[in-house]
């Protein structure tokens, strides 16, 4: 499977890397996961009860809210590039924290696992410091995909997932939701 329009992630990642200029130039604009999410995983085990997990978001666009001005004003260019993404409903930015472990979820969590969604999750490397799947990867029920710089793991949230950052820097991603239909196999 691949996604119509890759081509075009490439140059996201472009116009976002020049925007964001290096991660600590934009580091306190992210959101900590845990501190507006604390729903159960499926381990049964509260995230904010773990010292190893570390996960950050920054919304660039959603088509049903803004975001915050100061994120708008940095990232111009790379909200008017994603706005023209055939099939993209949301675009952020995922930092998953050094030495950390995004515990095993669904997207939604009200929902039983495999009642799929109309879209995919593609998370586009942007700073992978790894290609070790021991130290740096995700895993989508049964199947462990490590990442790259500009390269993409699409798969559906609503399939149980997990993922780890064994390395002393921050995987920083971008991850679009893209309707289904928008892909080709």
């Amino acid at each position: 499977m691949r996604y119509i329009e890759n081509e075009k992630l490439s140059v996201l990642v472009d116009s976002f890397e020049k925007e964001m200029g290096s991660f600590n130039d934009i580091k306190s604009m992210f959101i900590n996961v845990l501190d507006f999410d604390d729903s159960r995983d499926l381990t049964e085990i509260h995230p904010k009860d773990r010292d190893n997990v570390s996960v950050h978001v920054m919304f660039l666009w959603d088509q049903h809210f803004d975001a915050d001005i100061t994120v708008q004003e940095r990232f111009k260019d790379t909200r008017a590039l994603a706005v023209n993404l055939p099939g993209v409903d949301t675009i952020k930015i995922i930092a998953v924290g050094p030495n950390s472990i995004v515990p095993l979820h669904l997207d939604d969590m009200e929902r039983p696992a495999f009642d799929l969604n109309s879209w995919y999750s593609v998370l586009v490397g942007v700073i992978v410091p790894s290609s070790d799947q021991n130290l740096l990867a995700l895993q989508s029920d049964d199947k462990v995909y490590n990442h790259a710089y500009k390269q993409c793991i699409i798969f559906d949230t609503q399939i149980p997932h997990q993922a780890w950052n064994h390395t002393n820097q921050w995987w920083l991603m971008l991850r679009l939701s893209i309707k289904k239909e928008f892909f080709v196999e």
